[in-house]
């Protein structure tokens, strides 16, 4: 009976969410990682290059959005994204050829070889994902 009563109450569930979200965040971080090495490889091309704003600061620098297709496994075309903010990185042409690793069975998980700052985002998704699992298992 204390077993329904505790499924009730939400504990397992919210324990079961902040499960799936930890290693569904600890496997996209790792992904940058691991793609060159286990992912296919693609040549992609650069189709858009957006100029906006970065008002996380107060200093209004420049940042653009690079968006990218590339040619998958079966014949289809996937799309990818990514942000340059760093202002020493200069945001690619259109038409620009660029190299993507992709998962063959989830390409919607792929990484640019253009993108400068994904180590540090891919670090932090990668703590984050722990620390959710960690939250997972503590027990009060």
């Amino acid at each position: 009976m204390g077993f329904v009563l505790k499924i009730f109450r939400g504990d397992i569930i919210k324990k079961i969410i902040l499960f799936i979200a930890g290693i569904l965040t600890l496997f996209l971080g790792i992904s940058y990682y691991f793609l060159p090495y286990y992912g296919s490889v693609s040549v992609g091309k650069i189709i858009n290059v957006e100029q906006y704003y970065n008002l996380d600061n107060n200093n209004f620098d420049y940042a653009y959005k690079v968006s990218y297709i590339f040619p998958v496994s079966n014949g289809k075309f996937q799309k990818g994204s990514f942000i340059c903010d760093n202002i020493n990185q200069i945001a690619p042409e259109v038409n620009l050829s660029c190299n993507v690793y992709y998962l063959k069975s989830m390409p919607f998980i792929n990484v640019c070889v253009l993108q400068k700052n994904s180590k540090v985002s891919s670090s932090l998704a990668v703590l984050i994902g722990i620390l959710l699992l960690i939250m997972c298992v503590k027990r009060r």
